[in-house]
């Protein structure tokens, strides 16, 4: 469990400042995206940070560097 606590302790929160808000909503307009992707997306590209997601639809984002994860089958 030292790599979560490791994980936990490296977190940075960071605010919705007016460019990320702006940005946001331009990302959100032109490549019809729900905000919250949007500005998720907008931080994410102001903070020059690897995204981490699975969402397809965001990966046509100009300046959004995006990792996809490998997703595993649940096992039953």
């Amino acid at each position: 469990m030292m790599w979560l606590k490791r994980f936990v302790n490296d977190i940075e929160v960071v605010g919705l400042s007016h460019p990320i808000k702006d940005i946001g909503i331009r990302l959100s307009l032109q490549h019809r995206i729900k905000l919250s992707d949007a500005i998720i997306s907008a931080t994410a590209i102001s903070l020059d940070a690897i995204l981490l997601s699975n969402d397809h639809g965001l990966l046509g984002i100009p300046g959004l560097r995006i990792q996809h994860l490998a997703l595993h089958e649940e096992i039953q």
